[in-house]
């Protein structure tokens, strides 16, 4: 496992990110994509889209800026409470996550609410990382 920042996960990473960051394990579905068994026990496999973003932004409390006026590529910043693991007494506040993507935006805010500012990743998918 290496250390890689949250907030600049991508692809199948995100996924993997995503997937631990709801408290769930990632399973190979197969041609290097992760999915999770469901409480119902079907196979779930997430994918980044504004779609799955927006239903995840009223789900987890995420709330997103427009996007920055002045730059070429629209970029969306998103924010939510940390609701990690913490010492006690410890404040941590609220983090943010930004991207020219509003899912991908979305979903890495959720993984950094959730796991920190760093997560570890499988060495097989530090490619998919970048």
């Amino acid at each position: 496992m290496a250390k890689v920042k949250s907030a600049e996960l991508s692809g199948m990473a995100l996924v993997w990110a995503y997937i631990v960051a709801l408290g769930e394990t990632p399973a190979p579905t197969g041609a290097g994509r992760f999915g999770y068994r469901s409480g119902h026990g079907s196979i779930v496999e997430p994918k980044i889209t504004d779609a799955a973003g927006g239903e995840l932004i009223g789900n987890a409390w995420i709330s997103v800026d427009r996007p920055f006026g002045g730059s070429k590529v629209p970029i969306f910043r998103c924010v939510a409470e940390y609701k990690g693991p913490t010492k006690p007494f410890q404040y941590v506040g609220v983090v943010s996550a930004c991207s020219d993507k509003l899912g991908e935006a979305v979903f890495r805010c959720f993984v950094v609410s959730r796991l920190g500012e760093d997560v570890d990743l499988p060495e097989g998918l530090l490619a998919s990382a970048d």
